[in-house]
């Protein structure tokens, strides 16, 4: 085990002791636990983005419209920002 020193608010603090006293554990205890679970929370819904490149890879390769679906979306995003692209036209 490695010590690390974390500052936490003065309500998670009294939390933090409340919940250790009522399960009976040690206050290290459930920090821990905590930081387990939210590893693997994380690892769980980390997109590993080379895998998304690699899945999407050549989807848009039989298509031949491309120039005027990218002209289209232009468009339609002109129209709805007419103040930021300054009109339509």
């Amino acid at each position: 085990m490695q010590k690390v020193q974390v500052f936490i608010r003065a309500d998670q603090k009294a939390a933090l002791k409340e919940l250790a006293a009522r399960r009976g554990m040690r206050q290290s205890d459930l920090i821990r636990r905590s930081i387990d679970a939210f590893i693997e929370a994380e690892s769980r819904n980390a997109t590993d983005w080379r895998d998304v490149v690699r899945r999407t890879s050549g989807v848009w390769r039989d298509k031949s419209d491309t120039d005027e679906l990218s002209r289209s979306l232009r468009e339609q995003t002109k129209r709805r920002f007419k103040t930021t692209y300054g009109g339509a036209d």
